[in-house]
């Protein structure tokens, strides 16, 4: 038997290469699909410190046309309507601080846990599930009150 075609130094590197190239074709799609878009995990961190700035624009920049807001207290669909209603809040607020204790993320939608703290004085704990479209935009934010415990 010729110990030639058993030569490990050629022989991984090639059976790699045959794996690789059958099992995980690439084509000219998959790159141009794979433009680092930011995950949601990434957008979810950037619309909690938008939020946490008091930056309007910045947050309805990231909000769908159609998006649902919802809370313990309010619920408004449009972006419009989501817009007002963020901006109540920065209105009320001399300062936001919001530190994110767990997140979970899915295919389109990220859960954080939060505690957020209003004017160095009330400490909230919420859990926040955003949801996103195919364009990166947020569809939906829903906000349930916790517990510290």
């Amino acid at each position: 038997m010729n110990n030639a075609i058993f030569n490990t130094k050629w022989m991984f590197p090639v059976l790699l290469m045959f794996i690789t190239f059958w099992h995980f074709p690439i084509s000219a799609n998959t790159v141009k699909n794979n433009k680092e878009q930011p995950s949601n995990l990434n957008k979810f961190q950037y619309y909690l410190e938008s939020y946490e700035n008091m930056d309007i624009n910045s947050v309805a920049s990231m909000f769908a046309d159609d998006i649902l807001l919802r809370d313990w207290k309010i619920s408004v669909k449009g972006k419009t309507e989501a817009i007002r209603e963020t901006q109540k809040n920065f209105q009320s607020s001399e300062s936001i601080v919001i530190e994110i204790l767990r997140t979970f993320e899915s295919a389109n939608a990220v859960a954080g846990e939060l505690k957020i703290t209003v004017n160095s004085t009330e400490v909230l704990y919420v859990t926040d599930v955003v949801t996103f479209n195919s364009d990166g935009k947020i569809t939906s934010v829903r906000a349930y009150i916790g517990r510290e415990d």
